[in-house]
């Protein structure tokens, strides 16, 4: 619903006409065929979207002159290839969580972008929004400094449905308004003011990532993957790059190895689909981390059903996983959620009592 405050009032309250696709997920050769009858000149594309039809056909966008993109952090190379693909086409980054009524920051991506370039900034806030970086003391952070962004502004949410807790959390009042009523949304979005004057997304400051325009909370599946009787410890991660990106979840077998259907049909029970792994590794051991990448937010505290001593002593030697049986070498988790934030891990524990 929250969509239709762009892609419906947007072109309506301008004197635009809105075109509605017949095809409810669109294939390529849909896609273009829509654009070139119905003369598209405004698109909003997801980035796993955007990627795809740059990858496979480009000319599918020929004669949109303002193509809006976003939902998650954009690709580099995709942009720079869409950007000598369609000359006359002008490339928007849009960032916003729902939270914040579709949109809060937008950048018009210049052709000439640096070659050294290595993200995409977010650009500044739009009208009637205030965006802030802002430290662990909620104070402004200099320029070039990460922080945490807060979003206000006249498209902030009143808070979450019923879910009063959440709500207190998340939405928090406004230290730089004299209104007393007036609130700030954390984001969780790790940022940082550019010279220029622009945003810089620089990754999330806890578990949550977002995979094909989807919010994922990697603690969440680990959590309910340690419910399962054959799981004694388990890590989730997003592994790969660009389209390529995907949930796997490294297991740690209490007993023999259950099989992949095994573990999926327990997490069907559990989880939407968009959040099944595509694979459970065999993991021999699993140790979060020296540099916190494991938090208690994300872990289950309870230890395992038995074997507690050499448990302790694997928990010592950190960062982890032995992907092999017998293998006297070991792939580092902390190495391969190295790419933040397109990989990031969590993990957990099934307690004894499970």
């Amino acid at each position: 619903l929250h969509a239709a405050t762009l892609e419906l009032w947007g072109p309506l309250l301008h004197g635009g006409v809105c075109a509605i696709s017949p095809h409810r997920v669109p294939q390529l050769d849909q896609l273009e065929a829509t654009i070139r009858e119905q003369r598209i000149t405004c698109l909003w594309l997801t980035a796993a979207m955007f990627n795809t039809v740059i990858d496979q056909r480009p000319a599918a966008l020929t004669g949109v002159r303002h193509l809006l993109i976003g939902g998650e952090a954009l690709s580099l190379p995709h942009v720079r290839q869409a950007q000598k693909a369609l000359p006359d086409t002008r490339i928007i980054n849009g960032y916003g969580p729902t939270e914040s009524t579709t949109f809060t920051c937008t950048w018009p991506i210049p052709r000439d972008l640096p070659p050294n370039a290595v993200s995409v900034p977010i650009g500044c806030p739009i009208a009637n929004t205030q965006t802030y970086v802002l430290d662990d003391h909620r104070q402004p952070t200099p320029i070039g400094v990460p922080g945490e962004l807060y979003i206000g502004g006249d498209g902030l949410a009143r808070g979450y449905w019923n879910r009063p807790e959440l709500t207190e959390q998340r939405f928090v009042p406004d230290p730089f308004s004299a209104d007393s009523d007036r609130k700030l949304y954390r984001t969780g979005d790790r940022c940082r003011w550019r010279h220029d004057g622009t945003l810089e997304f620089l990754g999330r400051l806890d578990q949550q990532v977002k995979l094909r325009g989807f919010r994922i909370e990697l603690g969440e599946i680990a959590a309910a993957l340690a419910q399962h009787p054959a799981v004694r410890q388990c890590v989730v991660i997003v592994h790969g790059r660009g389209n390529d990106r995907r949930l796997v979840a490294y297991v740690v077998p209490d007993g023999s190895m259950p099989a992949h259907d095994a573990l999926q049909n327990h997490l069907k029970r559990m989880l939407p689909a968009y959040m099944l792994p595509a694979s459970h590794p065999w993991a021999r051991s699993i140790v979060p981390p020296c540099r916190n990448r494991c938090s208690p937010a994300t872990m289950a505290t309870r230890p395992p059903r038995s074997r507690a001593t050499r448990s302790n002593a694997i928990w010592s030697n950190c960062g982890r996983v032995c992907s092999k049986p017998n293998a006297s070498a070991c792939m580092t988790i902390s190495s391969l959620s190295a790419d933040i934030p397109s990989r990031r891990w969590a993990c957990s524990t099934r307690s004894a009592n499970a």
